[in-house]
């Protein structure tokens, strides 16, 4: 082969290498803002959960110091 084709073929695989790459690059960045948010979302949640559950147990605790007075 012409010594000037493969280095254009070589470059051309690099080239291509690369955008695969980036191509990779940003469905994987997608996946993690994705991730992220389902995180934050799932992190609310919990936060609200635990304010209801600790808003029953003081509504608990009050039942049995009226029972107990």
């Amino acid at each position: 082969m012409n010594p000037i084709w493969d280095i254009a073929y070589d470059r051309a695989l690099e080239v291509v290498s690369k955008s695969i790459y980036c191509h990779e690059f940003e469905e994987n960045i997608s996946v993690l803002r994705k991730t992220h948010a389902e995180i934050e979302e799932a992190n609310k949640m919990m936060d609200e959960l635990i304010a209801h559950l600790d808003a029953q147990i003081a509504k608990q605790l009050q039942r049995q110091r009226s029972l107990i007075d």
